[in-house]
């Protein structure tokens, strides 16, 4: 017999709404003093992966809002259990992929528990509770990110901007000229389009405890292709007068809007 599905809970999403200590978002976050490089390496190749060899991936449905104590508390120490910079990724896209909380008890609970439920097992006791992460688990490998599902977290707002976008790409060039003396010259710029959405702590407490509203909204904002900035591929002249550096990419483009030819550096 089918179960019949039943319609959302305005009363509980209301609920859910009113309580800052209740996310819409899971968090991978990175492990020790290189959670940074890590992260960089999770954004170039568009996933997570399990490297406990225990088949899951691991999450924390603890608020990203009320964590700044606990990383305070982890910057003390050389190698921490958890950094400051991570992935976020929508609670219900989450669910649907097949991720679930896990299920904190006494090793005696585990042994009651069906074998494909194992995996969501964490033994509760006096001297290892790890219930304060709220884990949730995806029984997987690996995971791909899909940016409209989830957002970067950084310690600084710069660090955000680097890793929100391809600041090595030349596939978006545009240029700037003018006519000196019957002679063409201007720059080329690359454009940085944003690959993914993002909040910083910084952002945070510059926001003094910024609300959860508050969060979603800053996440609105941002858009997925817009332009977050710019890098300069170099200086052009026609007739040249001297060598000039651009990147071959951008070279070729300028032959193709001027129609001519421009010297270039080695």
């Amino acid at each position: 017999m089918t179960k019949k599905r039943s319609a959302p809970n305005k009363t509980a999403a209301k609920i859910r709404a009113s309580r800052p200590d209740i996310s819409d978002f899971l968090f991978h976050f990175t492990k020790n003093s290189n959670g940074l490089t890590t992260l960089e390496k999770i954004i170039e190749d568009r996933k997570l992966l399990d490297f406990s060899g225990k088949h899951r991936i691991c999450f924390s449905e603890a608020p990203l809002l009320l964590l700044d104590g606990m990383f305070k508390i982890f910057d003390a120490y050389p190698d921490p259990m958890y950094s400051r910079y991570g992935i976020a990724v929508n609670k219900q896209y989450m669910y649907k992929m097949g991720a679930r909380p896990v299920f904190y008890s006494t090793e005696e609970d585990y042994d009651k528990l069906p074998d494909e439920l194992k995996w969501i097992f964490e033994e509760l006791t006096e001297e290892s509770d790890f219930s304060w992460l709220r884990e949730w688990r995806l029984p997987n490998n690996s995971f791909d990110l899909d940016p409209d599902h989830c957002f970067i977290v950084t310690n600084t707002t710069d660090e955000l901007k680097a890793l929100a976008g391809d600041w090595n790409s030349e596939d978006d060039i545009q240029y700037w000229g003018e006519n000196e003396d019957g002679r063409i010259v201007g720059e080329a710029f690359a454009i940085v389009k944003r690959d993914f959405k993002g909040v910083s702590f910084e952002q945070i407490r510059e926001l003094n405890s910024i609300s959860g509203d508050a969060l979603q909204d800053a996440l609105n904002n941002q858009h997925i292709g817009e332009e977050i900035g710019f890098w300069s591929l170099g200086g052009f002249a026609h007739p040249p007068l001297e060598p000039i550096s651009l990147s071959r990419a951008a070279l070729e483009n300028i032959k193709r809007m001027i129609g001519s030819s421009f010297d270039r550096s080695a």
